[in-house]
């Protein structure tokens, strides 16, 4: 395969060889306006991979090929058929074969095997991610094998949100952070005790400029991330 840029959870571009754009088009017809199509001429280096259909004519976007149905961990799944999924991406244009991970975009924090008490989800998913992997790491092998290309995979994942200050009940601040793990580090990640600090765990739900809020985001972004980043790559 050749050069992959991840986009996860459309927040971040994070490029591991030559530059491509990546972003996800929401509306039921992917077009680019026409002001940016002259510019994207002229720096070809610049396209667009949509997650809808792409209209005749608009050469700068690429739709990209979703990974359908819903991996579940912990129950039996079947996954998608890498025959037609390699017969598909051979027919994008060279360098931008582009695969939307969204059969993964609920499998990570919501498996009941990682909770902690009371059904309180954990930024800690080791038994999602061992689960996950034993699906897509055979299957990416078996895209390989029947010749299917990657160059940009766009990575989804939508059960972040739930960790974050505006969604959490404040209930299971404390919970996450007088758990054990969140005195160690992480897949790479410094524990959450240091990326937190002296932060007010009252005031997470308060969402004032420079506010605890914005620290607590942060530091379950980096969990989160460090998650996917395994499970992924």
């Amino acid at each position: 395969m050749t050069s992959l840029i991840a986009l996860v959870s459309l927040m971040s571009l994070l490029p591991v060889a030559p530059a491509a754009l990546a972003c996800a088009e929401v509306g039921i017809d992917a077009e680019m306006p026409a002001d940016l199509q002259d510019q994207a001429k002229r720096a070809p280096d610049v396209w667009v991979t949509a997650w809808r259909r792409v209209p005749p004519g608009q050469d700068l976007l690429v739709e990209m090929v979703r990974l359908e149905g819903e991996f579940v961990p912990g129950r039996p799944n079947r996954p998608p058929a890498a025959a037609d999924i390699a017969r598909r991406t051979r027919l994008a244009p060279p360098g931008r074969a582009s695969i939307l991970w969204w059969r993964y975009a609920n499998s990570l924090f919501a498996y009941e095997a990682d909770m902690l008490d009371r059904g309180v989800a954990s930024p800690w998913v080791d038994g999602a991610i061992l689960q996950l992997k034993s699906e897509w790491e055979p299957w990416l092998d078996e895209f390989h094998r029947a010749g299917g290309r990657l160059d940009v995979l766009v990575g989804d994942c939508e059960q972040i949100a739930k960790f974050r200050s505006w969604n959490i009940p404040a209930s299971n601040i404390p919970r996450i952070v007088s758990d054990p793990r969140a005195q160690r580090p992480y897949l790479g990640v410094e524990p959450l005790a240091s990326l937190i600090g002296t932060l007010d765990l009252a005031k997470v739900k308060n969402a004032t400029p420079g506010g605890d809020y914005l620290v607590w985001n942060r530091a379950m972004g980096r969990l989160n991330a460090a998650a996917m980043d395994r499970a992924i790559f």
